[in-house]
Parts: structure tokens; C-alpha cells; sequence
């Protein structure tokens, strides 16, 4: 039916996108257009389209803008939108 035993659509919601990538220290800076619900530890998902993508981990939320994690840097870009 495409929804969770919560009965949530298993739709993901679009919560920023991705403003700056630092191959260095190995992280993202997300825009944040959705801050709600969010918290450090959350698993967020990078993509085109609602499909799962690379997978993210939100490190520090400050304002509308977040760091985030991942092993592999190299699927990202700047401007990829970002699902939770």
C-alpha cells in the first residue's frame, strides 16, 4: 500500500539541498528548507528524485543550514536535493 505499520507514506519528503561539499574534512553543508523534526544523528538521503540516494548522516543543525556525513563523497554535488 506504500505506507509504514504508522500508517506514513512511504514517500520521503524533501528537506533542503545541498549548498557546499568539503573533500577535505568529508562533509556537505545542506540548505535546509524543512527544519522540522530534525536532530543530529538523522539518517537523510541525497538524490534527484524521491528514490533513496546516497545516504547522509545530519552531524549539527545551526539555523537552516546542516553538516552531514557520508562515506562517499564522490555521488554528490552541489544544488542534489535532499530527503529525509
Amino acid at each position: 500500500s506504500g505506507a509504514d505499520a504508522l500508517g506514513n507514506s512511504a514517500r520521503k519528503r524533501k528537506i533542503g539541498s545541498i549548498q557546499s561539499i568539503n573533500t577535505e574534512w568529508g562533509f556537505v553543508v545542506v540548505a535546509l528548507s524543512d527544519t522540522s523534526g530534525l536532530k543530529p544523528g538523522d539518517t537523510v538521503f541525497a538524490g534527484d528524485t524521491n528514490d533513496q540516494g546516497s545516504i547522509l548522516t545530519l552531524s549539527r543543525i545551526q539555523n537552516n543550514q546542516a553538516s552531514a556525513k557520508t562515506g562517499d563523497l564522490s555521488d554528490l554535488r552541489v544544488g542534489q536535493m535532499i530527503y529525509k
